[in-house]
């Protein structure tokens, strides 16, 4: 593969306005790049439908990925203080940790069992104390520093702070090509235009396989998840159960979520909607009388394997992908970012990267 360098004036075309790229254009505007956002507005992107989990500890699984993921939400506290001093939004964050309940004693012995290292089991008397709307449960995992953040008023604030960076231009069309491609330079066309770059990052999330003319295959799926909100509090901590997961927003709990293979349809069921409802309420009884506030849906960006893409493409180094988030595009936003802007401005974190190149799902990977 050939080398990149940064040029002077270089010039970044990011694909997507997701909180995915709007992170790499915060990045990569940071090092001095002039960036230009392609975005055409598709209804159901995952980024302002997700529940703002930031939990490596029930999500990112074991090893390196929950290694990985720990880096992700622990940049989360510095990234809400810069929003709020370049842009006077405070962004809801919740670090009290995230409670995993068992619902059966069965449940209970299998949790306490898988414990990972600086997670602790509670009592049912212990979970009492801590959640009185969840006696009824027979204990719970503790993933402490992890929780949730208002990922609606994380975009607002995101694209806030980007509109005020002169070197950055957010421009609503829809990428339908990759048009042009060499070593250090690419271009992309819209309806009724062509973009060129030295760079192109790919961050269009359930739409990035959609682009004609790219050097592979995406293996990026949509996945239909049905959301819902009730107008009560019962709970201070994000809260996962067999089933569901109940995110504590200002005066609302944020319900999800449903897992479905229904390509771009974006329609709310009501079998998906009693789904939710049915496991949220054995997980919290107060919510059965609490009103409906809303009901939406969006699209997961999903891999086979549930991790994203982010790196280079093996043949084309000025495409740099940043796509495929699954169900963690909230959490891997910020570190994205910088990965990405690292790797555009030529300083490669490639042994970092292996497990996340789009290289892993071929069959004779480079």
């Amino acid at each position: 593969m050939k080398s990149f360098q940064r040029r002077r004036g270089s010039r970044a075309i990011v694909v997507g306005s997701g909180i995915i790229g709007l992170c790499c254009a915060n990045a990569l505007s940071r090092r001095g790049w002039g960036v230009t956002i392609l975005s055409d507005r598709q209804p159901g992107g995952a980024s302002p439908a997700a529940g703002g989990i930031l939990g490596p500890s029930v999500e990112s699984g074991s090893g390196w990925a929950h290694d990985f993921g720990t880096r992700a939400r622990d940049r989360y506290p510095d990234l809400l203080d810069d929003l709020d001093d370049r842009t006077g939004i405070r962004v809801p964050l919740l670090r009290n940790g995230i409670l995993e309940v068992a619902l059966s004693a069965e449940g209970a012995r299998r949790l306490e069992g898988e414990a990972p290292a600086g997670s602790h089991w509670l009592t049912p008397d212990d979970l009492r104390e801590l959640e009185p709307a969840l006696s009824h449960a027979s204990g719970a995992l503790h993933h402490p520093d992890d929780g949730a953040v208002d990922n609606v008023r994380l975009l607002e604030a995101r694209l806030s702070a980007l509109n005020a960076e002169p070197s950055v231009e957010l421009k609503y069309v829809r990428v339908t090509e990759l048009l042009r491609a060499e070593a250090a330079t690419i271009a992309v066309r819209s309806a009724h235009a062509v973009h060129e770059g030295d760079v192109l990052v790919l961050a269009a999330g359930a739409w990035a396989p959609l682009i004609s003319g790219l050097p592979r295959e995406i293996p990026v799926t949509p996945v239909r998840g049905q959301m819902l909100s009730l107008a009560a509090h019962p709970l201070a901590h994000v809260t996962y159960g067999p089933l569901g997961y109940l995110v504590p927003r200002g005066s609302t709990t944020v319900l999800g979520t449903t897992m479905e293979h229904t390509g771009f349809d974006l329609t709310t069921t009501e079998s998906g909607i009693a789904g939710i409802m049915s496991a949220s309420q054995s997980l919290c009884p107060a919510l059965r009388v609490a009103p409906e506030v809303a009901r939406w849906s969006g699209f997961r960006p999903m891999t086979p394997d549930h991790l994203p893409i982010i790196g280079r493409d093996p043949e084309l180094p000025s495409l740099v992908y940043a796509c495929g988030h699954s169900r963690n595009g909230i959490l891997f936003a910020p570190i994205t970012g910088e990965i990405v802007a690292s790797i555009a401005s030529g300083d490669d974190p490639k042994a970092e990267l292996l497990p996340l190149s789009i290289s892993r799902f071929e069959r004779n990977p480079l």
